[in-house]
């Protein structure tokens, strides 16, 4: 790991401090972690704006269900399209 220096104002600060100890961890991995997680979403955010840029085309995958064997593909989670699961 490498050691990195930035501001903080000092009421976030506190509020790190406060969530670092209700998770029983140290304030340098709950950030970590914080940051983490924010990449995350926000990379989740890029792909669901890409999706919803340009959407899949109805049977669009089809040949890798028939490749596979299978009769119809089911995606599991939501549909960027309109939101809903």
């Amino acid at each position: 790991m490498k050691i990195v220096r930035f501001t903080l104002d000092e009421d976030l600060i506190a509020e790190i401090d406060r969530a670092a100890a209700v998770s029983a961890t140290a304030r340098s991995a709950f950030v970590r972690d914080a940051l983490a997680n924010a990449i995350a979403k926000h990379d989740e955010a890029q792909h669901r704006r890409g999706y919803e840029a340009a959407p899949e085309i109805q049977n669009e995958f089809s040949i890798w269900a028939t490749r596979a064997g299978v009769a119809e593909m089911k995606f599991v989670g939501v549909d960027v399209r309109n939101g809903t699961t």
